[in-house]
């Protein structure tokens, strides 16, 4: 299992998808952001605690696993990943989502499962800038309730994953969420 990436790996120009998923990374070499043509990057399931700020340089990525490490915020920078459609976050440890999140105008699925530090009422001022934003996974962060405000997302959101969280079992909290997106699946269990 790779543990480190050697710098060089910015050299590989014409690389479109890279796959490092199940290995014992604990950090990315800055070059990562020269690899201009990747399209699709997966980062599960490493021990990952911080992002390089050159990961924005990607602006032809679509798709982004970081699921499974152990990452505590991503990088402002983030807001540079234009093209990004799928960002997987599940399991980490994330407090807070940068500003520049809101900036993803292509993003269409995000998954914030299992992420219970974070904190959602400042995320989801972030998030409801996301106006192609169809699928958005919460499950297991011990929500209790969601923002009204998440009725900005109703136009465009059709799946929302609520399991293991205790607003699901909220018979009069559930009531709501339904109310304010009438035309989304709220998906409570497995």
């Amino acid at each position: 299992k790779l543990e480190r990436l050697p710098e060089s790996i910015g050299e590989l120009k014409n690389l479109s998808s890279l796959s490092l998923s199940w290995n014992k990374l604990e950090r990315l070499p800055e070059s990562i952001g020269e690899l201009k043509n990747l399209s699709s990057l997966d980062l599960a399931s490493n021990k990952l605690e911080r992002l390089p700020e050159t990961i924005g340089g990607l602006k032809n990525l679509s798709s982004l696993s970081l699921c499974c490490n152990k990452l505590e915020r991503l990088p402002e920078s983030i807001g540079g990943l234009k093209n990004l459609s799928s960002l997987d976050l599940d399991s980490n440890k994330l407090k807070r989502l940068p500003e520049s999140i809101g900036e993803l105008k292509n993003l269409s699925s995000l998954d914030l499962g299992s992420n219970e530090n974070l904190d959602f009422d400042d995320a989801f001022k972030k998030l409801l800038k996301l106006k192609n934003l169809s699928s958005l996974d919460l499950e297991s962060n011990k929500l209790k309730r969601l923002p009204e405000s998440i009725k900005k997302l109703a136009s465009t959101l059709k799946k929302l994953y609520l399991r293991e969280n205790p607003v699901r079992n909220n018979q009069k909290e559930m009531k709501k969420i339904k109310s304010w997106l009438p035309n989304t699946a709220i998906i409570k269990r497995w």
